[in-house]
C-alpha cells in the first residue's frame, strides 16, 4: 500500500509488541492501528470535557463548581481512569 510507513521502536518493544499481538489473535500493526485510533488526542479529549460540562451543567441547572470537578477527577483517577490529562 502506498499510504504505508515505519516506525522504529527498540528491539524489546517490537518483541513485547508481537508477544502482545500473539496473545490477542492479531498483528502488530493492528495492535498499533488500535492504540492510535482508541486514544483520544488532548483536542479531542478538551472536546469531551466541555461537552460533558454542558451536559451536566444542563442535567444539574448549573455548572460543577471547581473543587466538585477536582473531586471528580480524583475519584476517577483512584479507579483507574487514566485518560489524558485536560486542563480544567
Amino acid at each position: 500500500m502506498a499510504d504505508e510507513t515505519s516506525i522504529k521502536v527498540s528491539a524489546e518493544t517490537r518483541d513485547r509488541l508481537a508477544a502482545l499481538a500473539v496473545e490477542q489473535g492479531t498483528t502488530i500493526r493492528r495492535l498499533v492501528e488500535d492504540l492510535a485510533v482508541s486514544q483520544p488526542t488532548r483536542d479531542e479529549a478538551a472536546q469531551r470535557v466541555a461537552q460533558a460540562r454542558e451536559e451536566v451543567a444542563g442535567a444539574l441547572g448549573a455548572a460543577p463548581s471547581a473543587e466538585a470537578e477536582q473531586a471528580a477527577r480524583a475519584l476517577l483517577e483512584r479507579l483507574g481512569g487514566h485518560g489524558p490529562q485536560v486542563a480544567a
